[in-house]
């Protein structure tokens, strides 16, 4: 009968924290270093995982912390966020962590220019098959087809 996450079994009245805070802090910190390339971020929120150290890195975090996964997991969690980072550079090839920080920042745009490439790529293969007719069925091919009506 006791609130988790805790520490000695006591606990404070806190925020949003662990996994489901994650979505929202890799958004600020991919526009903080859109916003100030070069400068130092740390990031925060729910990193368990080596790929979750690995996603904030991409994004522009020099470093990371953590908090909740800590208190959930033990200290003991750091050699495996360690482990997770390292397999990540070595599969794809990277040698120093400064070798993929801020890689991705360029694969993020806006709702409204991903609806723009989508009906300049579904303009150009008029009378051509298409992923999306093969990968949903139902509505959703009419919705997509409102969406990117170029009229």
């Amino acid at each position: 009968l006791r609130p988790m996450p805790t520490v000695e079994n006591h606990a404070v009245a806190g925020g949003y924290s662990g996994q489901s805070v994650r979505p929202i802090a890799l958004r600020h910190v991919m526009e903080i270093a859109r916003a100030y390339p070069g400068v130092e971020i740390s990031g925060i929120g729910g990193i368990e995982t080596g790929e979750d150290c690995v996603q904030f890195m991409l994004l522009g975090s020099s470093t990371v912390q953590v908090c909740t996964g800590a208190m959930l997991q033990g200290y003991k969690m750091v050699s495996k966020l360690e482990q997770g980072v390292k397999a990540f550079m070595q599969e794809h090839g990277f040698a120093r962590l400064r070798d993929f920080i801020g890689r991705s920042l360029d694969a993020f745009t806006t709702h409204a220019d991903l609806v723009r490439r989508q009906a300049e790529a579904k303009a150009g293969m008029r009378g051509e098959s298409n992923r999306d007719a093969a990968t949903w069925q139902g509505d959703i091919a009419a919705e997509t087809d409102k969406l990117t009506a170029t009229d």
